[in-house]
C-alpha cells in the first residue's frame, strides 16, 4: 500500500481538524489510544484482535471502526494489517465554512478521501 496523508489544519488556531492516513502496520494502534477526534479505521488486511473500552472483539480484513473523542482502543494484529485512519474534530464541520477557500480544500479532500476508499 502507498503511504499517504492529507491534513487540513484550523486556521484560527493551528489545530488538527481533519486528518486521512494510511498505514501499513499495528504499531501506531499497540499502545491505548485516546485521541480528542472522532476517528474511522478502515482494516484493509490483516486479523486480530480490537481491545474497545473494556471489551474485546476479533477483526478481519474489510473491518471498519468507528471512535468518539477519548474512546479508548487499541489493536493487538496476528500477522500485521494495513488500511487507513480519518481524524476529524467535533468542530470539523464548523472549520470548514470559516472561509470560502478553506471551504473548497475541505471539498476537495473530502471528494480524494471518497477516491480513495472506493476506487
Amino acid at each position: 500500500m502507498n503511504q499517504y496523508t492529507l491534513t487540513l489544519v484550523n486556521p484560527q488556531n493551528s489545530s488538527l481538524a481533519f486528518k486521512l492516513f494510511s498505514f501499513d502496520d499495528g504499531a501506531a494502534f499497540d499502545q491505548v489510544q485516546r485521541l480528542p477526534y472522532y476517528s474511522l479505521i478502515l482494516v484493509q488486511q490483516g486479523s486480530g484482535k480490537a481491545k474497545v473500552d473494556f471489551s474485546e472483539f476479533d477483526f478481519v480484513e474489510h473491518t471498519l471502526f468507528s471512535f468518539v473523542p477519548y474512546q479508548p482502543f487499541m489493536f493487538s494484529p496476528k500477522d500485521g494489517m494495513s488500511g487507513m485512519v480519518l481524524n476529524f474534530h467535533p468542530d470539523f464541520f464548523a472549520y470548514i465554512s470559516i472561509t470560502k477557500k478553506l471551504h473548497a480544500t475541505a471539498c476537495s479532500l473530502i471528494i480524494s478521501i471518497i477516491h480513495h476508499l472506493f476506487p
